[in-house]
């Protein structure tokens, strides 16, 4: 396995333009305002670093999935958060490449934050000419965006093929670093795995149930264990693709037996699975489906929490923040992973007791099932 440097490795930054790829897709609300600033504070340490360095920072990034979303309130929150000069290129790649000049004007020391990579449908179709024309814009090459670097577009895996020089940055370091704990996690330790979509943590189920001592499986994943147990589970949601699943059921895989419905009266109640009827929508695991293992789950000394255990979005967050509560103590190593899973532990204030939370939702689940990513396969 080839060596990944960090940026920490780079020499004689001075006066060299570094074109930084990060992770600034954060969520805005409905009036436009950033609703969660958490990826935006973990890219700090590595432009402060490159800053001190007197490099010409320049960063790319993408927003949303509308190409008419624009990076301004990320530049509105950088200047608020930082004390270098900053500038702001709006509209970099619309109609890509009328917009697009050379940015030489940059000083040493400065930042400038270009447009919204996503405004030209060439990033996603991973362009070898737009790339190669962001490329042309720097000497050296940095990904700090672990969030997108299983995403095969333009800026991850194309345009680092036209530098000799180019390194991860320190928060991707970081979340290398935390993978390794997850593949490592040693005795008493608990994943939890929710989320919707069973075709993405069946290979993340494979990779680690082995080196957990207990794993908890809950939202459209535990329902696919239902259906596959011969259970009742009314209208919700499961994969028919993935109903044999005979080499999952092992002694340290839990499945959580109490779940919390939705009735076809919009009632929410709890049941157990065994009593859940035709017209029933499973959108949450009960609280009261642990007390069986809460001794292990009071005992953990080492915990990877990703996704949640209900749908989320609709406030069915029960059995998510009944085991966060529990779980993020200062007594454990927590690791946690996941957008929504981030959003509850915030939520709580638990976060100070969250000893690491990933930018990275598909991204780290790819990583530790696979090894390496593909943008990371290009530094």
């Amino acid at each position: 396995m080839k060596k990944i440097k960090s940026i920490k490795e780079a020499k004689n930054l001075e006066g060299k333009r570094v074109l930084v790829r990060v992770g600034v897709n954060v969520p805005l609300n409905e009036k436009g305002e950033i609703e969660s600033d958490f990826r935006l504070r973990k890219i700090l340490p590595t432009i402060e670093y490159l800053v001190e360095q007197k490099a010409k920072v320049i960063l790319i990034g993408h927003i949303g999935r509308d190409p008419e979303q624009n990076l301004e309130k990320v530049f509105e929150w950088l200047l608020g958060h930082t004390r270098y000069v900053l500038k702001f290129h709006k509209n970099t790649f619309k109609k890509f490449p009328e917009n697009f000049k050379d940015f030489s004007e940059i000083e040493n020391g400065e930042v400038l934050l270009l447009d919204n990579l996503r405004q030209s449908e060439l990033e996603k179709k991973n362009d070898k000419n737009f790339a190669q024309k962001i490329a042309e814009l720097g000497d050296i090459y940095v990904n700090e965006a672990f969030s997108v670097s299983h995403r095969e577009h333009a800026s991850m895996v194309r345009v680092p093929e036209f530098f000799e020089e180019k390194y991860i940055g320190l928060l991707f370091e970081k979340e290398i670093e935390q993978v390794q704990k997850i593949l490592k996690p040693g005795e008493n330790s608990v994943a939890i795995l929710g989320g919707a979509k069973i075709k993405t943590k069946l290979p993340l189920i494979e990779k680690i149930s082995e080196k957990f001592s207990l794993n908890i499986l809950g939202g459209g994943i535990a329902n696919n264990f239902f259906k596959f147990f011969g259970y009742e589970i009314g209208k919700s949601i499961y994969d028919e693709n993935f109903l044999d699943l005979e080499k999952y059921n092992k002694e340290n895989i839990f499945v959580p037996n109490i779940v919390i419905v939705e009735t076809e009266k919009g009632e929410r109640v709890e049941k157990e699975i065994s009593e859940v009827e035709k017209n029933d929508n499973i959108l949450d695991i009960s609280p009261n489906a642990f007390w069986e293992i809460e001794e292990k789950l009071k005992s953990a000394k080492f915990v990877f929490f990703n996704g949640p255990l209900g749908f989320y979005e609709a406030g069915y967050t029960a059995g998510t923040k009944y085991l966060l509560e529990i779980l993020a103590n200062p007594n454990n190593y927590f690791i946690a992973g996941g957008g929504d899973t981030a959003d509850v532990i915030f939520e709580l204030g638990l976060e100070k007791n969250v000893d690491w939370i990933s930018t990275g939702g598909g991204a780290l689940i790819d990583y530790i099932a696979d090894g390496s990513l593909p943008a990371l396969e290009k530094i």
